[in-house]
């Protein structure tokens, strides 16, 4: 017997270290995907008023938008016109975001400070109608390195795709514009006058 549990204890311990840096790595996968997740969440929901704090609050309301504390009611229309001359290659017209800001970013340093590191990035879309959040993740593995080595991964990673949240103002006017743009020429509507109170009517 003594002899039996020298040649099968270590295959048996190995198999349960294995199981459970196993789950370690399903565990810190959860983790990292989590983050991803709800920091691309918290930057596109934040992302149309800077004065937002982490919590999506806005404590004083002349910082609400359009109000004279608060950002341009339309600020994003702007932002979006400039990354379209940036992305044409002409420089020069403002507007642009030049990338996710610092302030931006804050919201989620301010809440999800730790060892998962975190890369926020524009994830694309169309840039005048909206535009997208991409949040990458990495975490480095909680085990030996030999168990590392032997598994062949040092790192877990996560990746999520947030829609910015845009202001009610601003979907009420694009929707607008789009019920507008669909009598083509605009003639077919009888007038403009009649295509405001079908809009309004509607």
């Amino acid at each position: 017997m003594s002899m039996e549990a020298t040649l099968v204890f270590p295959f048996v311990m190995v198999f349960v270290l294995m199981t459970v840096f196993l789950c370690i790595i399903v565990f810190q996968s959860g983790m990292t995907n989590y983050v991803a997740y709800q920091s691309s969440n918290l930057v596109a929901y934040n992302y149309d008023n800077s004065n937002k704090t982490y919590a999506g609050e806005i404590k004083n309301t002349s910082q609400y938008t359009g109000n004279e504390a608060g950002d341009g009611l339309y600020w994003r229309i702007g932002e979006g016109a400039g990354d379209l001359f940036d992305s044409l290659g002409i420089g020069g017209f403002g507007g642009g975001s030049g990338g996710i800001s610092q302030s931006k970013k804050a919201v989620v340093t301010n809440n999800y400070a730790g060892p998962i590191s975190i890369e926020i990035a524009d994830g694309g879309g169309n840039i005048l109608i909206y535009k997208k959040i991409r949040v990458t993740t990495e975490s480095g593995l909680y085990m030996p390195d030999m168990f590392k080595n032997l598994l062949g991964v040092s790192n877990v990673t996560g990746e999520s795709t947030s829609i910015i949240t845009e202001s009610t103002e601003m979907v009420r006017t694009y929707n607008f514009a789009k019920f507008l743009m669909s009598f083509t020429p605009l003639e077919d509507a009888g007038s403009i006058t009649e295509a405001v109170e079908q809009w309004v009517g509607g």
